[in-house]
């Protein structure tokens, strides 16, 4: 018996719809796992933007899925083939078909609201157009979701709703709560100019910036430690929201860590607090890393220009980032 043999360990793919093929009866999957060499515990579909689900209302219709559904972003082509026209039926068909070899599938994407078509234009989700007080300073395609809209209304409320409703319609076992989404794609010290994100933290702290202070000067050098805490906080309470809307549903969830961060960046630099997510329903973590941020690859490899000896002491930075991990969610 292998030390993977527990149940412990689980095999999961996370994977766009351009690793499937459409052109087939089963949309590929048999091939996928002959190929694969190994059947997964689960599949996370990443569906990439935030379209997917703001442009789903119904299954009664066949739909052609956008390019961002079909590929992350768009994009043209992988080793294998070209990007595919998928619809929505198709999608469920691959979703079934999934099931079928008893692999549980996710839905994910990313807190994206716009992508560049094969033309180079900026194609942006309508409801998201219509609502840029939602946007992250400095981008106009990258969502804040702790934000309100214009009437005050929380979009964490709306948005999980439309979530919930996408999962049941097309049978996903649950969602994969990945970036931008599980913590924001900006850092809490770049957000601090944010209108309604300053409004809330305003209210939520009592404090008043006075007339001759820059706000960002303000809470940066006299605030930050309440700027933190009002962070974690407003994610605990869209966790809170999400996990029980979820339950209700039946669905699952697992979330991304705060861009491979361990609990204490993941907090100073994302206002998420892992120690709180277990209590508030959370009982998954992708605890992802990024190869080339962890350099793997030494100066012998693809023209990396780190020693052997650098990329050690990365490698154990993401290891005591592990272990660290582990302690705040035991």
């Amino acid at each position: 018996m292998s030390f993977f043999d527990s149940d412990r360990f689980q095999k999961w793919c996370w994977i766009e719809l351009i690793g499937f093929d459409n052109t087939v009866p089963d949309f590929g999957v048999s091939n996928f796992l002959k190929r694969a060499g190994f059947v997964p515990n689960g599949i996370s579909l990443l569906l990439s933007w935030l379209g997917f689900v703001f442009q789903h209302n119904t299954l009664s219709e066949e739909r052609k899925l956008s390019p961002a559904e079909c590929s992350y972003s768009g994009h043209e082509y992988c080793p294998e083939r070209r990007r595919q026209d998928w619809t929505n039926l198709q999608l469920q068909g691959l979703i079934r078909e999934l099931h079928k070899h008893g692999v549980k599938v996710y839905l994910s994407f990313f807190n994206l609201c716009g992508y560049v078509d094969d033309d180079g234009v900026n194609i942006k989700d309508t409801f998201h157009r219509e609502h840029p007080e939602l946007l992250d300073k400095g981008t106009d395609i990258s969502v804040n979701v702790l934000k309100r809209l214009s009437d005050k209304t929380y979009y964490e409320d709306l948005l999980q709703t439309k979530v919930v409703k996408v999962l049941c319609d097309y049978e996903f076992d649950g969602i994969q709560i990945a970036d931008g989404i599980s913590s924001g794609r900006l850092t809490i010290r770049n957000s601090i100019a944010q209108d309604d994100m300053l409004v809330q933290f305003l209210e939520y702290t009592g404090i008043s910036i006075p007339k001759d202070e820059d706000p960002m000067d303000f809470i940066l050098h006299k605030h930050y430690t309440k700027w933190i805490y009002f962070h974690t906080a407003r994610f605990a309470q869209f966790y809170r929201k999400f996990y029980e809307k979820l339950t209700a549903a039946g669905k699952e969830a697992m979330f991304n860590n705060a861009w491979t961060c361990g609990p204490f960046d993941a907090m100073y630099r994302y206002g998420v607090d892992y120690r709180l997510l277990p209590e508030l329903g959370a009982t998954n973590c992708m605890a992802e890393d990024v190869s080339a941020g962890l350099a793997i690859l030494s100066e012998g490899d693809n023209g990396y220009l780190m020693t052997d000896e650098e990329r050690r002491r990365v490698h154990y930075q993401f290891l005591t980032k592990l272990m660290l991990t582990k302690a705040a969610m035991p």
